[in-house]
């Protein structure tokens, strides 16, 4: 497990609907959004599973 692996984890859950871009930024400490978003949030795996079977 590397250092970051609860800061992806993080992001990614608070990026659902519960927690406002603006919060999420701020609590990551970033000074723009794009970055958490860019480098932190990352692809829900059950949505892709559900797309992948849709290609079927």
């Amino acid at each position: 497990m590397k250092p970051h692996t609860c800061r992806y984890t993080f992001a990614t859950r608070g990026a659902k609907p519960s927690i406002s871009q603006e919060a999420l930024q701020e609590l990551m400490g970033h000074a723009k959004y794009e970055t958490t978003m860019d480098f932190y949030i990352q692809d829900d795996v059950d949505m892709l599973k559900k797309k992948m079977k849709k290609l079927k």
